[in-house]
């Protein structure tokens, strides 16, 4: 179904210089997401920027004079809606600085970005660039054979898929206004199908990269297990990334991150009530050492788990050793 398109504009010099930098900040946030401004504007600081809003893509053609922002942790978790950054650099230069990696973009790059991980950016040169946002829900809606957003880095935008999608990107900014709204519809829909080809083309490298994270995260949790605060938000927190994208990072295990939690904190006491080495503990020092605060709550799921209390494992340990 169409969808009416929306298209908005700003220009720095409608706006006083003492009240440009809040309205800048304002500006980006509307358009790529929630960005906080690092550092107040030069008083001199130039831009435009024109939003346009069409069947849930948001297309973006910017102008800036230097600035800088991030998307820190706290931000994450107050606007944890994943969205996918497509970006064109026509001029200009600019960085990223996010969990995985540093970004270097000059005219003609085209990067890829998510609004997943702790991100910063710093416009170097004044920049040209033009931006697809796009929801992450969409594209699964669209392509569920997109398990895991994509990775975060360069593409090749001089050829091939990436060539197709960059000139429909400038002629979409080009042309949008002076297109029948129904026509938009169908070119939105053949933008979403380059998008969908170019993300394609590194699903490897993406589900990787996500295999890598996940691998580093369950490693953290078992150096942790020690810490009755360890939750799905203080490991988030740990990694800079949002809760939501925690989740989904687990969802290739068939288990929840509480329950794999749980799930190492009773096979560390499994195995230390087996081992004679830690006779001298008592049950609930053993539970306390793995994060358990009650001991009530302790054997109750150990015995659902394992179908013995702690005290009947360390029995028949015990037993078995007498017998040798």
């Amino acid at each position: 179904m169409y969808r009416k398109r929306k298209t908005q504009s700003w220009l720095s010099e409608e706006t006083p210089p003492a009240e440009r930098t809040e309205a800048w900040q304002a500006a980006l946030r509307r358009s790529y997401r929630h960005w906080t401004l690092t550092k107040p504007l030069a008083p001199g600081f130039r831009a435009h920027l024109v939003r346009h809003e069409f069947s849930e893509i948001v297309l973006i053609n910017t102008i800036c004079d230097p600035c800088e922002g991030e998307r820190d942790y706290q931000t994450l978790k107050r606007d944890d809606e994943l969205y996918i950054g497509i970006q064109l650099a026509e001029s200009g230069a600019e960085r990223f600085h996010s969990t995985d990696q540093r970004l270097e973009v000059g005219a003609g790059d085209l990067i890829v970005w998510s609004t997943a991980n702790a991100t910063r950016f710093e416009v170097t040169a004044t920049l040209h660039k033009v931006t697809l946002m796009l929801p992450w829900r969409l594209l699964r809606e669209r392509f569920p054979e997109h398990k895991e957003p994509p990775a975060v880095g360069l593409r090749d935008g001089r050829r091939g898929i990436g060539y197709l999608l960059v000139n429909q990107m400038r002629a979409m900014a080009s042309e949008i206004l002076h297109l029948d709204p129904h026509v938009v519809g169908a070119a939105s829909r053949s933008l979403l199908e380059l998008v969908n080809a170019l993300l394609h083309q590194d699903t490897r490298a993406a589900l990787d990269n996500a295999s890598v994270k996940l691998q580093l995260i369950q490693e953290y949790i078992l150096r942790h297990l020690h810490d009755e605060a360890l939750n799905p938000g203080a490991i988030a927190a740990a990694h800079q990334i949002s809760v939501r994208h925690l989740h989904s990072l687990f969802q290739h295990e068939d288990v929840a991150v509480s329950r794999f939690i749980l799930q190492r904190r009773l096979e560390a006491c499994r195995k230390m009530l087996c081992d004679p080495a830690f006779n001298h503990l008592h049950i609930s020092e053993i539970a306390y050492s793995k994060g358990f605060s009650s001991i009530s709550h302790f054997c109750r799921v150990f015995k659902a788990t394992f179908g013995q209390t702690p005290n009947e494992v360390r029995r028949l340990v015990a037993s078995r050793m007498t017998r040798r």
